[in-house]
């Protein structure tokens, strides 16, 4: 029988969920960030903040995965389950956008809905866990290969390349005088750097991991800098303009504090024992549907313009009128696919397990 995961996790993959909720809140909504509005710059804070968490909630979702990956057996169904959720959702909004008539972009063609793969929602975040799920094998061998120092040494390199230099490239545009690309910087590229951050925390537990109180002391620190990061920029914009573009310089999911709050939350979290809770599991088995439906490149344009945050004018109704928004779309995200797994549940198992069978046999020659 399949062990059923600890909730205290499962918690934390649907907090993790919400906080990419808020950061699409605050990223797709029609408030304008690019101009500088001293009436506005609270309002802008609550904003910004918002992206902020959405990108610790990027970084907390992939170690998580990323976590019960590390030293599994690798199977070709983990990516065949993937692709066939995003397929299907993708297909399938893309049929009630027709359906009900309603705008459709005109670069969606039905050319580009079939090719060079079904679905008119190509998912950045999909195709960048599925090159994580391709080295994975690759991954572990390496890491059972790898004493405990050479890995710290790898966390360590990797860190300088794929987070603290693409930082400095945020606060200080042009003077590093190259792209992160040709650091080999890419989504994908990035979430193997996660993975082994996991693979390390699983691999090699040690007081800090295991500690709630110097996890809670160090997040409070990073989220401090990370605010401060924020607003300082937008609290000096009116008497120095330059600096204004630098609030939005912590907003990234390779950024330094960004990576720190995922790792003490995840620790936070790891060490919290709720047992197994069949409800809180069922529900956050289907979490990552919420992403698929709620940033579908079509659901996108119509959700955020129906949820329009450049209504707001202060701060305080911004924050509640977020956090209120956020739920909602989570509620209703969960009841869709909640639906999908009653009726349709054991066909997707089927073909995950019939496909990806095949492929195993393939792949691995079995």
């Amino acid at each position: 029988m399949k062990k059923e995961r600890q909730s205290n996790i499962e918690v934390l993959r649907i907090l993790s969920m919400l906080m990419i909720i808020g950061h699409h809140f605050a990223l797709h909504g029609r408030f304008n960030y690019f101009q500088y509005n001293a009436q506005l710059v609270d309002v802008e804070k609550v904003l910004v903040i918002f992206q902020a968490f959405g990108k610790i909630g990027v970084d907390i979702f992939v170690l998580i995965g990323a976590y019960f990956l590390v030293g599994r057996k690798y199977k070709s169904s983990r990516i065949v389950n993937l692709l066939l959720v995003s397929t299907f959702y993708s297909t399938a909004i893309y049929i009630l956008f027709v359906t009900f008539n309603l705008d459709i972009r005109s670069d969606f063609s039905n050319e580009n809905i079939w090719l060079p793969f079904p679905g008119i929602s190509s998912y950045w975040f999909v195709w960048s866990y599925i090159v994580m799920l391709i080295f994975m094998p690759v991954l572990n061998i390496a890491l059972k290969n790898m004493t405990k120092k050479q890995l710290q040494w790898l966390l360590i390199a990797l860190s300088i390349i794929w987070v603290f230099i693409p930082q400095l490239n945020g606060y200080f545009p042009g003077k590093m005088d190259f792209g992160m690309d040709q650091l080999g910087y890419s989504d994908g590229i990035f979430f193997i750097y996660l993975y082994l951050v996991a693979a390390y925390l699983k691999l090699y537990p040690s007081k800090f991991t295991k500690s709630l109180w110097l996890n809670g002391i160090t997040l409070l620190i990073a989220i401090a800098l990370i605010y401060l990061s924020i607003v300082t920029p937008i609290n000096k914009a009116a008497l120095h303009p330059n600096l204004y573009s630098l609030n939005s310089a912590m907003l990234q999911e390779y950024s330094v504090l960004t990576v720190v709050v995922a790792i003490t939350i995840f620790n936070i979290f790891a060490n919290i024992n709720l047992g197994r809770i069949k409800f809180i599991n069922w529900i956050a088995a289907s979490t990552f549907a919420v992403y698929l439906i709620h940033d579908n490149s079509l659901v996108r344009s119509v959700l955020w313009g129906y949820v329009d945050n450049s209504k707001i004018k202060n701060a305080h109704d911004m924050f509640l009128y977020g956090m209120k928004e956020i739920v909602l779309i989570f509620v209703v995200c969960i009841a869709i696919d909640i639906v999908r797994r009653v009726l349709l549940g054991w066909l997707f198992n089927w073909l995950t397990q019939k496909i990806g069978g095949l492929l195993d046999k393939i792949i691995l020659a079995k």
